[in-house]
């Protein structure tokens, strides 16, 4: 269903906040507004490029078969851009709702003219680009090599990321939609999720899944598919006791900016569920205004002594949550040497806190 859209309601949205201004008033001044029920197509494979921000609710990437089965390739959140499969050049890509959604559609053929003629706008879509590779590469990896453990893991851990907040998320999930999720049976996810019941995982009743525990879940889905598949999340496996139990927010970043780590203060702090800082891009946490100074800062401190020492001088700074605010903060950087390569360890104290 379409109707005319609120502009001022997603000028705030994750996307949007790193675009200029003017692009994004030049997105919004004719976009449109789509709501979709779960289960609904928001973007088909088949249509011509389409293109938008997700504003409420939570969607998924997934590609389809003819002959009715699905593999989903990642999940979107209020705040993503949203886009199907002819737009990023993926041509049975589509998108659909998991709840209840509210889509701000824009003009494809404005939106494309933008990432060409605006650096932000180009930069913000190459992020995300890269994310839906990232997340697509994980996806069909896990589904070709993973158990059936790990994948129905995998994806309780990824929905889990609708209420970051939560100590222990419940997700409004019928094992039928589950199933569709997982790219397998409803028969079959009854058995893992009994299993993961029996263990102190979950509780299901009534169409909804209770997270007990994402941290084990997290480590049940990072299994033996990926080694040697996907360093990024073999990485998330090897963290040190130390580093996870820390009362600061740590979060570890490579000399592309891809952030390698980061403990369970870093997604409390910042938002996020957790594992899901792990693989995106370090300007995700970084005000728009100060994200070439800090690409900078960071190539400079890899190609120096990289010594620890306190990030920015010492000055405070502004890190942006995954609902677009910003919090005040002081931080420490001191890079090691991992399986991995040379990666950086920023700790992270809210301003008025100190580091230990």
């Amino acid at each position: 269903m379409a109707e005319s859209h609120p502009a001022g309601a997603a000028s705030e949205r994750a996307f949007l906040a790193r675009i200029p201004a003017d692009a994004r008033r030049l997105l919004l001044e004719d976009a449109r507004t789509i709501r979709a029920d779960a289960a609904e197509v928001i973007f088909a494979a088949t249509d011509q490029p389409r293109v938008g921000v997700l504003l409420v609710g939570r969607a998924r990437r997934y590609i389809a078969a003819g002959d009715g089965r699905q593999v989903t390739t990642g999940y979107l959140g209020p705040g993503d851009l949203v886009g199907n499969g002819t737009l990023f050049g993926i041509g049975l890509l589509a998108v659909g709702a998991l709840s209840t959604c509210v889509v701000a559609e824009f003009q494809a053929g404005r939106f494309v003219r933008l990432a060409h003629e605006d650096r932000s706008t180009r930069e913000a879509f190459t992020d995300a680009t890269t994310a839906l590779v990232r997340e697509g590469h994980v996806g069909l990896a896990l589904t070709a090599f993973g158990t059936m453990r790990e994948r129905v893991a995998h994806h309780l851990v990824a929905l889990a990321a609708d209420e970051p907040g939560a100590v222990a998320p419940v997700l409004t999930m019928t094992q039928q939609r589950l199933a569709d999720c997982v790219g397998t049976v409803r028969e079959v996810v009854a058995r893992t999720l009994r299993e993961f019941r029996a263990e102190g995982l979950v509780v299901t009743a009534g169409g909804r899944v209770e997270v007990l525990d994402a941290g084990r879940l997290a480590r049940v889905a990072a299994g033996r598919w990926t080694r040697g598949i996907d360093p990024l999340v073999a990485a998330s496996r090897t963290r040190t006791e130390g580093l996870d139990a820390s009362p600061h927010a740590i979060i570890g970043v490579d000399s592309s900016g891809l952030i390698v780590y980061a403990n369970a203060r870093a997604d409390s702090l910042f938002g996020w569920a957790v594992g899901e800082l792990v693989g995106s891009i370090l300007d995700r946490l970084v005000p728009p205004s100060v994200a070439d100074r800090h690409r900078r800062a960071l190539a400079a401190y890899f190609e120096t002594d990289r010594s620890p020492r306190p990030m920015a001088g010492g000055l405070e700074m502004h890190a942006v949550r995954r609902d677009g605010s910003e919090v005040p903060i002081t931080g420490r950087v001191a890079a090691t040497d991992t399986a991995f390569g040379q990666v950086a360890f920023v700790t992270i104290t809210e301003r008025g806190q100190s580091a230990t």
